[in-house]
């Protein structure tokens, strides 16, 4: 948090401390107990892409592996 806040104006340092449980109640989930926070299954990330298709705004289709990758995950997995 002090990082956070010294590289932007105006955050409250206070306020985003007092919201930690619930950002972590969001972070730590079973597939982040298995491969660390941030992970992405590649099957969540092709129906994203597919419903973003799907409202016709792009023209030129993305590939799944154009998309993302799991190769720079920190592998940090959280505690139970």
């Amino acid at each position: 948090m002090d990082a956070m806040t010294a590289a932007v104006p105006g955050l409250d340092r206070e306020a985003l401390l007092a919201t930690m449980p619930q950002i972590m109640d969001l972070c730590i989930t079973e597939r982040s107990k298995k491969n660390g926070i941030g992970w992405i299954e590649p099957e969540i990330m092709q129906k994203t892409i597919d419903i973003t298709y799907a409202a016709g705004r792009w023209t030129a289709w993305l590939k799944l592996d154009e998309a993302f990758t799991n190769a720079y995950s920190s592998k940090i997995k959280p505690g139970k």
